[in-house]
């Protein structure tokens, strides 16, 4: 199988992950995470990687990192490759220890950059191993308690892009109000959804997060016309953020229906389908299993709502008004 080559830039920030094979255990005990950390040290060192946020769990890890001269690749895999012969001399075993090429997205917006803080620090809080990110020794949160961060990891690098430079105490207190948001159930199935979805080189999302309604009407429009039905972009929004949108949406405005040549549509059947495929991104059969409904028929919705949200202004409204609350719901902070 032919391997997507990585979109890697100098500087470009990613989402690195990975995790053990066959459902083992990746790190067993304060040794192995302490010897991972010491390999990202010394990639830092060597001026490989930059790290923003990394969290190790026992079956897999979170890194949030970039390159400056664009050789993530390398760096992972002299990581993975230094580790994994580490745990077998150890546990006098041979063999695959992780399930091969780490995974890796570009992080495109500032955004989805604070959400991926968020989620990369409550992975253990999800896991139940403790209570608040700040508790959990094997994570970067917190080294922004005081001033105990080792010196590979650059505070730095996380401090410009949270707007306090120069304070230390101001970083610390902007990153203590971001992780004070609960990661939201959304937010969490966003960033599964990015994780799985193929790589592209651009990510709306900082001039979506803010827009008004007629904004995103447009905006879906264009990538309607622009995709002819694929999807050539990435999600924005999760997939029961669209649901519960589109469902206040109908409680609060009443019965929609549409007609097309001799047929009757509900409109809110219509701008479901539409907006899970072009907000969420998904397949029409994860469409499909998320309406209960084949995936034909939601084939056959979505080709509906691409010509009314081209061709009815007022189905274009109605569109734009659920999308601005589905991202309000993906993102309440």
């Amino acid at each position: 199988m032919v391997r997507s080559p990585r979109l890697d830039a100098p500087g470009r920030l990613h989402h690195v992950f990975n995790r053990a094979a066959r459902r083992q255990v990746l790190f067993a005990d304060s040794r192995d995470y302490r010897y991972f950390l010491m390999l990202l040290a010394c990639s830092v060192r060597r001026g490989e990687l930059v790290v923003h946020a990394h969290c190790l769990m026992s079956t897999h890890f979170h890194l949030l990192v970039a390159s400056p001269d664009g050789r993530l690749s390398c760096a992972m895999m002299r990581i993975q490759n230094a580790y994994v012969r580490y745990r077998n001399r150890r546990s006098r075993l041979d063999g695959p220890l992780v399930r091969g090429r780490f995974g890796s997205r570009p992080v495109l917006s500032l955004c989805y950059w604070r959400t991926l803080l968020r989620y990369i620090a409550y992975n253990a809080v999800q896991a139940g191993l403790c209570k608040h990110p700040f508790e959990y020794p094997y994570s970067s949160a917190r080294y922004f308690l005081d001033d105990g961060a080792p010196p590979w990891f650059d505070r730095k690098a996380v401090e410009d892009r949270l707007g306090c430079p120069g304070t230390t105490t101001g970083m610390a207190q902007r990153y203590a109000a971001l992780l004070r948001m609960p990661l939201t159930d959304a937010e969490a199935r966003l960033v599964a959804q990015r994780m799985k979805h193929p790589r592209v080189a651009e990510d709306a999302l900082d001039e979506l997060y803010r827009a008004p309604p007629a904004y995103l009407a447009k905006w879906m429009a264009r990538k309607i016309e622009a995709g002819r039905g694929e999807t050539p972009w990435i999600p924005v929004a999760a997939p029961q953020a669209v649901l519960q949108a589109v469902t206040e949406s109908e409680a609060r405005l009443g019965a929609y229906a549409i007609r097309s040549g001799r047929k009757h549509h509900d409109g809110w059947s219509l701008l479901t389908a539409g907006l899970l495929h072009t907000l969420a991104c998904l397949t029409t059969e994860a469409s499909g299993r998320e309406l209960g409904c084949h995936g034909t028929t939601v084939s056959r919705r979505f080709k509906l709502h691409r010509m009314l949200m081209l061709e009815d202004r007022e189905y274009a409204r109605r569109a734009g008004a659920a999308a601005r609350r589905a991202l309000d719901l993906t993102f309440p902070g």
